[in-house]
């Protein structure tokens, strides 16, 4: 939750260096990595799940309804 209220939802993806990528969110109901090591590019990728983080900046709502528009916005 955000301030008053206001529901976000999604992930942020985070790199901390060319190979290592930090998925950051506030919380699941389940979390499971199921490849934490991947090859992009002929180069690995180290991915990592990272919960009880908060972005306030985040827009409210998922991110299909921001894809597809916010009502107050139009």
């Amino acid at each position: 939750m955000g301030p008053l209220g206001v529901k976000r939802y999604g992930v942020n993806l985070r790199w901390a260096d060319r190979a290592n990528l930090t998925l950051e969110y506030l919380r699941a109901q389940h979390a499971e990595l199921l490849l934490p090591n991947v090859s992009v590019g002929g180069e690995q990728i180290r991915v990592s799940l990272r919960s009880g983080v908060t972005d306030p900046k985040a827009p409210p709502g998922g991110m299909l309804y921001n894809l597809e528009g916010r009502p107050h916005d139009k």
